[in-house]
């Protein structure tokens, strides 16, 4: 049952619409406001309730369309090793091919964590641990510029390798600028994914507490880039290691006396291993097992270091690690 009323004022702040205002119920009005054609910039609405005022502002402008619309055809991914082209196509609204355009680029790209559907629980990239060692995510950025007419197309190919030490998909953003003859300028952007390997391997820590000197469920999958299973066998190196914290005594501010933590890592086990094709369950929520890494030693209490490695058919390295606590019995 409340009432009030609606003022509505232009940009020079004459009233052209007034309304009495009934709220429903449930709390809600609405009413349609033609706007008129006198004056542009900022309106105003007031809307009064009682003794209360309440006022919203909106700026009005004429409407303008774009001369011309600013097209970019691209993958959503593209394979390792696969070359990277964008066309780049500038149309006036009507079909008419742009002449003489001004293009310029930037591109962004951040490695990015493989992460297929239904293997959530898998580690496919080195561990954040291993960053500290200079093996961790990296990015990069690169920018062009050029122009094209007559109704060819601007290929924008750019070489984004991906991270050697650390491989794994690499996300890249690109930005595009088109400016015609009348210093009109549009900008589009689109993304894709650059893969570093055909497949990837996975690892997973089958149980969450491991005990001291029992095995360890830790399982490993190879999947496609498109998050299918790899269909061949791959052979791969596991490296096991332990890893100590030792404190080191060091001269701080003053020639006080502090400490640090350094780790000490010491080799366990080096093996080759095959990895076999995984088999998907036959239901969608159905759970995804890797393959159980066969030979590995009971341990005893400890911080853990796993590490696999291989390569794609291409000769691509493929790397995979996990970090994992072994508790006291």
């Amino acid at each position: 049952g409340l009432t009030g009323t609606l003022a509505c004022l232009d940009a020079r702040a004459r009233q052209f619409f007034q309304t009495n205002a009934a709220f429903s119920p449930s709390g809600s009005w609405s009413v349609t406001i033609r706007l008129p054609a006198t004056s542009r910039g900022t309106y105003s609405a007031r809307l009064h309730l009682g003794t209360s005022e309440y006022g919203y502002a909106v700026q009005v402008q004429d409407f303008q369309p774009n001369a011309f619309e600013v097209s970019l055809q691209t993958k959503a991914a593209f394979a390792a090793g696969e070359p990277i082209a964008v066309p780049v196509s500038a149309r006036y609204l009507f079909g008419k091919a742009l002449s003489r355009v001004q293009v310029k680029w930037w591109l962004q790209a951040e490695d990015m964590e493989y992460k297929p559907e239904g293997f959530s629980s898998f580690n496919f990239r080195r561990t954040e641990f291993e960053s500290r060692y200079g093996r961790g995510n990296l990015s990069m950025t690169l920018n062009g510029q050029g122009a094209f007419g007559g109704g060819s197309n601007f290929v924008i190919a750019p070489d984004l390798p991906v991270n050697a030490t650390a491989p794994q998909p690499r996300l890249a953003l690109l930005l595009v600028e088109v400016t015609d003859l009348n210093q009109q300028t549009l900008s589009r952007r689109v993304e894709f994914v650059r893969h570093s390997s055909d497949f990837y391997l996975g690892l997973r820590q089958g149980t969450e507490v491991l005990k001291a000197e029992q095995a360890l469920p830790l399982e490993v999958a190879a999947l496609r880039a498109d998050g299918r299973p790899w269909p061949e066998t791959v052979k791969a190196q596991l490296t096991l290691q332990r890893i100590d914290w030792q404190p080191v005594r060091i001269q701080g501010a003053g020639k006080t006396i502090r400490y640090r933590n350094e780790n000490v890592i010491t080799n366990v086990l080096e093996q080759e291993i095959e990895v076999q094709p995984i088999q998907m369950p036959a239901k969608p929520e159905g759970e995804v097992t890797g393959n159980r890494i066969p030979g590995l030693p009971a341990l005893p209490a400890g911080q853990y270091l796993v590490e696999v490695k291989a390569k794609d058919p291409s000769g691509r390295a493929v790397v995979s690690s996990l970090i994992f606590t072994v508790s006291a019995p």
